[in-house]
């Protein structure tokens, strides 16, 4: 992007040295103290890039970061979280400003926030962003969401916010434990071409046998596929014939998803489309009851709690 001749702004909670989604954007020798930045010498004509260690106040920091993606639409401006349960601390520019300020006073915005997410045991005020309070605030086509499952997802995701020219939020629930690991990587072939997905297919199973398709996104997707090598190894289990299916983002776009899961299990097994289950992270009080049929097609999806 900064070779294209985008401007880059990247402020958060330790973002020079590296939270969770980047590593290194600033090199400091210990010895010296002395300060590098390798993205600001890519070459000639190069965008510029900005990157800062955000004070610890989620309130002024995102509220910054929001009033410079509107005075540069033709940035990219990231606010990232140290862990995403820490919006809470900006939680009224979440709701006043980020979700809501085109329909109130069209003023837009396409800021990102970049907000680590996921159930791993770090226990209180460390492992959830809070997908089901942005899924409530979805409506009007207000925001993009989305849980990026691969390197090369999130890739394309970050690109598609800017060449896509549509001005608009983007709130991406960051991997936390998928940065180390090794199952969780992308071939150098998918950066360098296709687009950003919202939903990827298994291709691992033959869609004949296919008893149940399972739909998740991120961490659930490994886990489960570890899962089920291990049952199909040892002990050939049913489950083993489960297909599972990544959701890769949550594009908040009437209908739009809905249409391609119903697409995507068609291909496979058409009468089981009523019946498919939902596999979460969040405890099961965790639930999205969706108000209008804008909604009621897909993002809710993800956070619904599973019947009995």
């Amino acid at each position: 992007l900064l070779r294209e001749g985008t401007p880059v702004r990247l402020a958060g909670q330790d973002s020079r040295r590296g939270t969770f989604v980047q590593r290194h954007a600033v090199l400091i020798d210990k010895n010296t103290a002395e300060e590098w930045t390798p993205l600001l010498y890519l070459g000639e004509g190069q965008a510029r890039f900005w990157v800062y260690d955000s004070l610890l106040s989620e309130y002024a920091a995102m509220g910054f970061e929001y009033g410079s993606s509107v005075e540069r639409p033709d940035a990219l401006v990231l606010w990232e979280a140290q862990f995403g349960d820490f919006l809470n601390g900006a939680q009224t520019i979440v709701d006043e400003f980020i979700s809501s300020s085109e329909q109130k006073w069209g003023q837009r915005s396409s800021v990102v926030l970049l907000l680590p997410h996921g159930y791993e045991g770090q226990g209180p005020d460390h492992s959830s962003a809070r997908v089901e309070r942005f899924l409530q605030l979805c409506a009007e086509d207000n925001m993009t969401l989305a849980i990026p499952s691969t390197p090369a997802s999130y890739f394309h995701l970050l690109r598609w916010q800017v060449s896509s020219r549509i001005i608009r939020p983007l709130i991406i629930f960051t991997p936390k434990s998928l940065l180390r690991s090794k199952a969780a990587t992308s071939p150098l072939a998918d950066f360098m071409s296709g687009t950003f997905r919202a939903v990827i297919g298994d291709t691992t199973v033959d869609p004949a046998g296919v008893k149940k398709v399972l739909l998740c996104s991120g961490k659930i997707y490994y886990d489960l596929a570890a899962e089920r090598a291990a049952l199909a190894g040892q002990f050939r289990h049913p489950q083993a014939q489960e297909a599972v299916d990544r959701k890769r983002g949550v594009v908040v776009q009437p209908g739009q998803f809905g249409r391609a899961i119903c697409r995507d299990v068609e291909r496979k097994e058409p009468q089981k489309i009523a019946e498919l289950p939902l596999r979460n992270s969040p405890p099961k009080q965790v639930a999205v009851f969706p108000s209008h049929e804008s909604t009621l097609a897909y993002p809710c999806l993800l956070y619904t709690s599973p019947s009995p």
